[in-house]
């Protein structure tokens, strides 16, 4: 019986590099957010959505975007990050993703704040009637 043959396979790359030269990421999501419409004064929001697309190459340091239905908002955020990196080298794709995400998620609050707020003028104007019904 013959032992099983190992083999060991030297790499010249540091590890690290080895890493960054096969390394190649694609990321796609929907992201929905909520905005202020400024059309209808009794509902002042509506629910956007966006999709995401970033294909990264490490090799390269490569990025490809795409960004469908972005906010407003979302744009001069990515705009004035760009600009402010000095250096494209110093760049982090990975913060455009942050970005994005701060900016979807934002509003969320105040959108439930002005919900919560319709909700108990609804129940103030309905609590009332249904004390008259019973009586």
């Amino acid at each position: 019986m013959t032992p099983d043959l190992k083999i060991l396979l030297v790499l010249v790359l540091a590890p690290t590099q080895l890493l960054i030269s096969l390394m190649r990421l694609e990321l796609a999501y929907g992201l929905r957010y909520a905005e202020l419409n400024n059309r209808d004064p009794n509902r002042p929001w509506s629910i956007r959505q966006t999709a995401i697309y970033h294909k990264f190459k490490a090799s390269s340091m490569a990025s490809t975007w795409v960004l469908i239905a972005a906010s407003r908002r979302a744009e001069l955020s990515i705009d004035r990050y760009i600009k402010s990196c000095v250096d494209m080298a110093a760049l982090n794709p990975f913060e455009i993703h942050l970005i994005v995400l701060d900016t979807a998620l934002a509003n969320w609050r105040p959108y439930i704040v002005s919900l919560t707020e319709r909700i108990t003028q609804q129940v103030c104007l309905c609590v009332p009637m249904a004390f008259q019904i019973n009586t």
